[in-house]
């Protein structure tokens, strides 16, 4: 690999460490956020840094309702205790858990965090389609 790409790859890690450090909450894993930005980059290939940051956002997107799906499940594991000592068979308080309002917000948080997630697909969808119809305008209005 030549140098400048071996820049690029550095930089481009270091970005993803800074947005990382910006989106990962102290208790949660790093490296698996840095893993699903990555697969995430290598799926939908941005083109351009507009690309990247719609890539981003959806990342960061996708992370939340993660946390609100760890964050569910750590809360009925607190409101809950096995039973039998069988693996997986728990007695669970579930006026503890839906009771408050805590698993009301919860709810609102992961469905707006999907809400983005559709919302940024569309958009980078929308993006790409206005790249390739400026392209053929361009073309047209060339003669190619």
């Amino acid at each position: 690999m030549s140098d400048p790409e071996n820049k690029l790859i550095e930089y481009k890690a270091a970005i993803s460490d800074m947005k990382s450090q910006n989106v990962v909450l102290s208790g949660e894993n790093r490296e698996d956020f840095n893993d699903l930005l990555t697969e995430t980059i290598n799926c939908l290939k941005p083109a351009d840094k507009v690309e990247s940051e719609f890539v981003h956002e959806i990342v960061y997107s996708f992370w939340k309702v993660r946390r609100s799906r760890d964050a569910a499940r750590l809360f009925i594991e607190k409101h809950s205790s096995l039973v039998n000592g069988g693996i997986n068979k728990r007695n669970v308080d579930w006026e503890s858990i839906f009771g408050g309002n805590f698993m009301d917000k919860l709810t609102r948080y992961e469905v707006s965090a999907l809400k983005q997630v559709s919302t940024l697909f569309d958009t980078l969808v929308g993006y790409r389609q206005m790249n390739i119809n400026s392209g053929i305008i361009e073309a047209e209005i060339s003669g190619g």
